[in-house]
């Protein structure tokens, strides 16, 4: 478990030394480290065992085949299909993917002045839980944060070329889509009336898919609902909660089954006392507490955020994070899964402002220095709370690396 904080080290070391040719080195054996240990790593992470099924698909079946049993992520599927066709190895395809996942995230910090705290930042999320389990979120947001650099940098041809690759790689991305046609069109009106378009037609097209997955969705929180209170003795009140029965007979989306499960919320919620037990919640609602870090993230940006030194740019996109973090952070007790997914694409933006509040401390240096300590011990936390408390640790520990196994 230990290995994991190795990762800290060089960005640490790299922090304290003030000559830039040493820091550049340093910065460069960093990449290297990275992509070594995340790139190469060996039956890490919870969706290891899917990849490397799809891996075997891919070897198998033929083009079409694999494209249809794989179709929900048509674009990353034909990605994956034809890598694991050049690669005939899982474990290169694996650390091919990382690396070109990595080259964006050093490419967007390179002329940051705080670059080692980023990348200790990025360490807990983009690096270990995001870049070794979740491969195309993990492209997905890379790609993203190459077009916010971009977007920065007024390049919008640019910006929106890889929005478009981040949306390839995974739908969920799409939520910044209204943002990135407005920075390309630079003009409200149009912007809404497209957006207008775009949702009418998709709505028209896919109502019934759109309607299905709900009820779905909601059907089965519900059921989870049950076998929670089950399993934790929490009494369950009769008058508020449907039968079994009741539940199954629900067969079409309607305002019944929602009344439904707005009352079991307040069961799961309200009457079980859940957020009492901090220790459950660690091991059970781990996405709550993420959320949760970026909503606060988002509120001391909306107080501070004319103290903090941004580009018109960064500080557009950083407003429209606000919004998307707003709406979307009540219904992270409804669908935690959905939302815990969504938010993986905010992380930057929070590493952003929690880096760009140093400025707050510019003519205070002790302030300052507690500050960055503050946020290196964040970053050290997470990773700590996320190796002893995660669902999934059986999936991390011990670490394997496929080079280990080949040379040693």
């Amino acid at each position: 478990m230990l290995i994991y904080y190795s990762l800290f080290i060089i960005p640490l070391i790299s922090f304290f030394i003030q000559n830039k040719y040493q820091k550049n080195i340093l910065f460069c054996i960093t990449f290297i480290y990275f992509s070594f240990f995340a790139g190469f790593r060996f039956e890490i992470g919870p969706d290891y065992p899917q990849y490397f099924n799809n891996f075997k698909y891919a070897l198998e079946l033929n083009f079409l085949n694999y494209i249809k049993k794989f179709y929900t992520d048509f674009t990353f599927s034909i990605f994956y299909y034809f890598l694991a066709l050049f690669f005939k190895n899982f474990n290169l395809l694996l650390a091919f993917i990382f690396l070109i996942s990595l080259l964006p995230i050093f490419y967007f910090i390179n002329k940051e002045k705080y670059r080692e705290l980023y990348l200790i930042l990025f360490i807990p999320t983009f690096i270990i839980s995001i870049g070794m389990n979740l491969i195309a979120q993990m492209l997905a947001a890379s790609f993203f944060i190459i077009s916010f650099y971009y977007a920065k940098n007024n390049h919008r041809n640019l910006t929106s070329l890889f929005f478009l690759f981040s949306i390839l790689f995974h739908w969920q991305i799409i939520i910044f889509f209204p943002l990135i046609l407005y920075n390309h069109l630079n003009n409200k009106s149009i912007t809404f009336f497209f957006i207008f378009i775009f949702l009418s037609i998709f709505i028209l097209f896919f109502r019934d898919t759109i309607f299905d997955h709900i009820q779905l969705y909601l059907k089965a929180s519900l059921n989870n609902l049950y076998i929670y209170c089950i399993q934790n003795n929490i009494p369950i009140k009769d008058h508020f909660l449907c039968s079994k029965d009741e539940l199954n007979q629900l067969t079409n989306f309607n305002l019944n089954l929602l009344k439904i499960i707005l009352q079991n919320i307040k069961i799961f919620y309200v009457d079980s006392n859940y957020f009492t037990n901090f220790n459950e919640k660690l091991h059970f609602r781990g996405g709550v507490i993420r959320v949760s870090i970026v909503f606060f993230s988002c509120i001391f940006y909306l107080i501070f955020k004319n103290k903090l030194y941004l580009s018109k740019k960064e500080r557009l996109f950083l407003d429209y994070f606000c919004i998307c973090t707003l709406l979307l952070f009540p219904f992270v007790f409804v669908i935690e899964i959905a939302i815990d997914r969504i938010f993986i694409y905010f992380y930057i933006f929070q590493y952003i402002i929690m880096i760009k509040a140093i400025n707050l401390f510019e003519n205070n240096n002790y302030l300052k220095n507690i500050y960055i300590f503050l946020i290196i011990l964040y970053s050290v936390l997470i990773l700590y709370v996320w190796l002893n408390y995660g669902n999934n640790l059986i999936s991390w520990v011990p670490y394997n690396n496929y080079l280990f196994d080949i040379y040693l």
